[in-house]
Protein backbone atom coordinates (compact mmCIF):
# COMPACT_ATOMS: atom_id res chain seq x y z
CA UNK A 1 0.00 0.00 0.00
CA UNK A 2 1.48 3.39 -0.74
CA UNK A 3 -0.33 6.28 0.50
CA UNK A 4 0.52 9.90 -0.40
CA UNK A 5 -0.37 12.77 2.61
CA UNK A 6 0.64 16.36 2.85
CA UNK A 7 1.20 16.23 6.99
CA UNK A 8 2.35 13.85 9.57
CA UNK A 9 0.03 14.89 11.72
CA UNK A 10 -2.39 12.89 9.10
CA UNK A 11 -0.99 9.65 10.15
CA UNK A 12 -3.45 9.91 13.02
CA UNK A 13 -6.49 9.44 11.01
CA UNK A 14 -5.58 5.63 10.62
CA UNK A 15 -3.08 5.12 13.04
CA UNK A 16 -5.27 2.55 15.10
CA UNK A 17 -6.52 1.10 12.26
CA UNK A 18 -2.87 0.52 11.18
CA UNK A 19 -1.71 -0.84 14.53
CA UNK A 20 -4.29 -3.54 14.58
CA UNK A 21 -3.71 -4.65 11.18
CA UNK A 22 0.20 -4.62 11.93
CA UNK A 23 -0.16 -6.97 14.79
CA UNK A 24 -2.67 -9.55 12.67
CA UNK A 25 -0.50 -12.97 12.55
CA UNK A 26 0.42 -13.12 8.42
CA UNK A 27 0.57 -9.64 7.93
CA UNK A 28 4.47 -8.94 7.21
CA UNK A 29 3.59 -12.11 4.32
CA UNK A 30 0.70 -9.84 2.16
CA UNK A 31 1.59 -6.21 3.11
CA UNK A 32 3.89 -3.43 2.77
CA UNK A 33 3.13 -0.01 3.45
CA UNK A 34 5.05 3.17 2.11
CA UNK A 35 3.97 6.39 3.25
CA UNK A 36 4.91 9.60 1.53
CA UNK A 37 4.82 12.79 3.40
CA UNK A 38 4.83 15.98 0.90
CA UNK A 39 4.86 18.79 3.11
CA UNK A 40 6.45 17.53 6.38
CA UNK A 41 6.42 20.20 9.54
CA UNK A 42 8.71 19.58 12.31
CA UNK A 43 10.13 16.08 13.55
CA UNK A 44 8.48 13.75 11.20
CA UNK A 45 9.70 10.33 12.75
CA UNK A 46 7.58 6.92 12.31
CA UNK A 47 5.14 6.23 16.40
CA UNK A 48 5.83 2.66 17.54
CA UNK A 49 4.22 1.08 14.37
CA UNK A 50 6.72 2.91 12.15
CA UNK A 51 9.41 0.17 10.68
CA UNK A 52 7.75 -2.32 12.06
CA UNK A 53 9.70 -5.15 11.02
CA UNK A 54 10.45 -3.32 7.54
CA UNK A 55 6.33 -3.34 6.94
CA UNK A 56 6.09 0.69 7.46
CA UNK A 57 8.38 3.28 5.57
CA UNK A 58 7.77 6.75 5.62
CA UNK A 59 9.60 8.96 3.01
CA UNK A 60 9.70 12.59 2.89
CA UNK A 61 8.27 13.78 -0.55
CA UNK A 62 6.46 13.23 -3.83
CA UNK A 63 6.79 9.09 -5.16
CA UNK A 64 7.78 8.99 -8.27
CA UNK A 65 4.44 7.19 -9.51
CA UNK A 66 6.11 4.92 -12.29
CA UNK A 67 8.72 3.64 -10.45
CA UNK A 68 5.96 2.45 -7.42
CA UNK A 69 3.97 0.42 -10.02
CA UNK A 70 6.82 -0.77 -11.35
CA UNK A 71 7.95 -2.47 -8.88
CA UNK A 72 4.42 -3.45 -7.28
CA UNK A 73 3.77 -5.10 -10.94
CA UNK A 74 7.28 -7.25 -10.50
CA UNK A 75 6.64 -8.82 -7.19
CA UNK A 76 2.71 -9.42 -7.78
CA UNK A 77 1.07 -12.68 -7.39
CA UNK A 78 -2.32 -12.11 -9.37
CA UNK A 79 -4.02 -9.28 -9.98
CA UNK A 80 -3.60 -5.66 -8.44
CA UNK A 81 -5.95 -2.81 -7.95
CA UNK A 82 -4.64 0.69 -7.97
CA UNK A 83 -6.65 3.38 -6.55
CA UNK A 84 -5.84 7.06 -6.21
CA UNK A 85 -8.22 9.50 -4.42
CA UNK A 86 -6.57 12.99 -4.63
CA UNK A 87 -5.98 16.28 -6.67
CA UNK A 88 -6.29 16.02 -10.48
CA UNK A 89 -2.63 16.77 -10.81
CA UNK A 90 -1.68 13.62 -8.96
CA UNK A 91 -4.36 11.39 -10.67
CA UNK A 92 -3.58 12.24 -13.99
CA UNK A 93 0.20 11.25 -13.01
CA UNK A 94 -0.90 7.57 -11.43
CA UNK A 95 -3.30 7.09 -14.23
CA UNK A 96 0.17 8.07 -16.80
CA UNK A 97 2.00 4.99 -14.85
CA UNK A 98 -0.50 2.17 -14.48
CA UNK A 99 -1.23 2.83 -18.02
CA UNK A 100 2.64 2.00 -19.04
CA UNK A 101 2.40 -1.53 -17.36
CA UNK A 102 -1.88 -2.87 -17.67
CA UNK A 103 0.15 -5.20 -20.87
CA UNK A 104 1.94 -6.74 -17.98
CA UNK A 105 -0.89 -7.48 -15.50
CA UNK A 106 -4.08 -7.28 -14.92
CA UNK A 107 -4.27 -3.73 -12.96
CA UNK A 108 -8.31 -2.90 -11.84
CA UNK A 109 -7.84 0.75 -11.64
CA UNK A 110 -10.13 3.43 -9.44
CA UNK A 111 -9.96 7.05 -9.17
CA UNK A 112 -11.61 9.62 -6.83
CA UNK A 113 -10.52 13.22 -8.03
CA UNK A 114 -11.02 16.13 -5.94
CA UNK A 115 -9.33 19.97 -5.40
CA UNK A 116 -8.36 21.80 -2.50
Amino acid sequence: MVWVIRKSDHIHWVSDWLEEILWMPLCRLVLEIDIYITQPRGTTCGNGWAGLSGLVKVYIGRPQFKAVIEKVVRCSIGALAVTVCGGCAVSDLVRAATLKFVDQATIDYSEECFTW
